[in-house]
């Protein structure tokens, strides 16, 4: 089955293209090796026109993914940073029905072909850190893996590597810690396989799936964020009762300023903690002096920006998401009932996980791919549950859950066969929406 977009009024015929894009050692290869033995897919991967630009233009080790980090970046500087999925479109098929498309790294490459293709959707690949280093540790010393994993999280420039930013654009998120490297290997294939299997049923249409209890919560935290008045960041969260208690929502947040606080965006045009690093006044720590530009004009020591500046967190003037949620609760009469659980759509920072081991909620589930270890400790400690979320995500919703629409007759048979012959209504009068 195929997508259908409409252009001018009429359907146009599109494949199914599902984009991989994951953390470091996540085993995206692997998941697009099971698209294309299992459904038939057609596999494209970003990281061939890589390799050739690295070895043929470049003059770069193909084989270094030092190397092939820096030829990514090189060419969406030098032509343009959704180049790599300009050039995978060339490559697709049009014939086929099912695409696959692996090392996706850049937004701009997910804009790109979220315009080309109206079945288009993004699955994000992760799995836990520490099966995710054991992974590269058979080839990478520790030091390599560290570095390429920072690395692929985020860049501070526009062609660089942005896995966090993609995984965060992801419609669906696949958890891939089993040891798994073929179809055929030796171990438990069936979790992989069957969640696999689901998305590409959902994606293709070929069924009307539900969403899990998982999927909607972490909707509503999601869409929560859509609230969220941050410069930097929007985040959700939601707080319910455990799943003995039916998952009963109690409260929802995200990060705002408290109160009747106005946003950054009004007071100061900017985040005030880019305010407050733009403003505030250094003095040299050796000698006393007012700093202009960071280099003490009296004895010449020069200092960062970032180290003078502070705890910088300290400066945000919002609540984070789970404050938020929390502080709702606080103001209600009662507790917050034991076994509760909270949804975020990132993971959270240690001032957060502290008030979450203090409330008492037992379980937490995060779609974030790279959570902070200082936090995952502590609520280790506390005892709390951490669970990384897999499943579809709320962008995705309506196009993944929502039934083919009725057509008016049947909607129109249906009402007169309730309200009786009487009051029969014709094809006519029916609203146009039906």
């Amino acid at each position: 089955m195929v997508a259908v977009d409409m252009v001018g009024g009429r359907p146009v015929s599109q494949p199914i293209v599902i984009g991989l894009c994951g953390s470091y050692r996540s085993g995206c290869s692997t998941v697009a090796d099971f698209l294309v033995d299992r459904h038939g897919y057609q596999l494209v991967t970003l990281s061939d026109e890589v390799r050739r630009l690295a070895a043929e233009e470049y003059g770069l080790d193909p084989t270094s993914r030092e190397c092939l980090q820096d030829a990514g970046n090189r060419v969406r500087a030098e032509e343009q940073p959704d180049y790599l999925a300009t050039w995978v479109m060339s490559q697709v098929d049009a014939a086929r029905p099912f695409v696959v498309l692996d090392a996706i790294r850049n937004v701009a490459e997910v804009v790109a072909l979220r315009k080309a293709y109206a079945g288009f959707f993004l699955l994000g690949v992760d799995a836990d850190y520490l099966v995710r280093r054991d992974r590269a540790l058979k080839k990478d010393t520790l030091a390599q893996f560290e570095a390429t994993d920072a690395r692929d999280a985020g860049e501070d420039t526009v062609y660089g590597q942005q896995v966090r930013l993609c995984m965060g654009f992801a419609d669906a998120i696949l958890r891939n810690n089993d040891d798994i490297t073929r179809l055929d290997a030796p171990g438990d294939t069936e979790r992989l396989t069957s969640s696999i299997d689901r998305y590409h049923r959902l994606f293709s249409q070929a069924e009307a799936g539900e969403a899990s209890p998982d999927e909607l919560l972490m909707g509503i935290a999601d869409d929560a964020a859509m609230a969220s008045r941050c410069l930097q960041r929007q985040v959700g969260a939601v707080i319910c009762t455990g799943e003995n208690e039916g998952q009963e929502i109690l409260a929802v947040g995200q990060n705002n300023p408290p109160g009747t606080e106005r946003p950054c965006k009004v007071l100061f045009k900017m985040c005030y903690r880019e305010y407050v690093r733009q403003h505030r006044k250094y003095t040299c720590s050796s000698c006393g002096t007012v700093l202009e530009n960071l280099k003490c004009p009296e004895c010449g020591v020069e200092f960062e920006r970032r180290g003078l500046a502070g705890k910088e967190l300290d400066y945000c003037r919002s609540l984070h998401a789970e404050e938020h949620a929390i502080v709702q609760l606080a103001k209600r009469p009662g507790s917050i009932p034991p076994g509760s659980e909270l949804y975020t759509t990132t993971f959270p920072c240690f001032l957060c996980a502290k008030k979450i081991a203090a409330v008492g909620i037992t379980r937490v589930v995060y779609a974030d791919p790279y959570p902070m270890g200082e936090a995952y400790e502590l609520l280790n400690r506390a005892h709390v549950t951490l669970e990384p979320f897999q499943g579809i995500k709320s962008k995705a919703f309506h196009r993944v859950f929502t039934r083919p629409p009725t057509l008016a007759a049947e909607v129109i048979d249906n009402l007169a066969n309730r309200i009786g012959p009487s009051n029969e209504i014709s094809v006519a009068e029916a609203p146009k929406g039906c």
